[in-house]
């Protein structure tokens, strides 16, 4: 698996929340699997635009404890049962009740918990209210994750643009190439 610069040109940043975000921490690049957290920059750089700042020796924890969380997701959205993996992550949680006892916060221990425990429950979060719309790219290649936000709910692709219009010329030129 290659590792990244946390610059390195082709992150797919596709849209959508946390739990997505994290699982697109992996890639496909030039037929290689790109893991992005696999330097403590890329755990860094991840921690810093989902509001979690971590120092240079907390990354280091956070890195193998958003790895753990980014496994539970993808076995929770894959149809798996990680509910010995989701225990070990959420080992270290807080859980609050509000006042009026109608929700509930929960929360790191650490800043090296807090957002592996947040993209988890942002997943369970998602896959109670949006299973069917949690979907793996339809391309060949790909390994991005995304939310289905379409009207119809019918959308394959991570995007078009990445996986859409590929897959489209692949059949394209396989239709042509068979009837020359």
């Amino acid at each position: 698996m290659a590792s990244p610069t946390p610059a390195e040109p082709g992150r797919p940043f596709v849209e959508g929340p946390l739990c997505i975000d994290l699982l697109n921490t992996t890639w496909r690049s030039n037929g290689e699997t790109v893991d992005f957290l696999a330097t403590r920059e890329g755990v860094s750089e991840f921690s810093t635009a989902n509001n979690h700042p971590l120092s240079p020796a907390a990354s280091r924890h956070a890195q193998h404890n958003l790895i753990n969380a980014r496994e539970v997701i993808r076995q929770l959205f894959m149809g798996g049962d990680p509910t010995e993996e989701l225990d070990d992550v959420l080992d270290e949680a807080r859980v609050t009740r509000s006042h009026d006892g109608t929700g509930i916060t929960i929360t790191g221990n650490s800043p090296e918990n807090a957002l592996s425990i947040e993209a988890v429950v942002n997943a369970i979060e998602e896959f109670q209210t949006r299973k069917t719309r949690i979907r793996s790219c339809a391309h060949d290649d790909c390994v991005l994750w995304f939310l289905d936000t379409s009207k119809g709910g019918r959308r394959r692709w991570c995007s078009m643009e990445r996986c859409g219009n590929r897959a489209k010329a692949r059949r394209h030129y396989q239709r042509t190439a068979t009837t020359n």
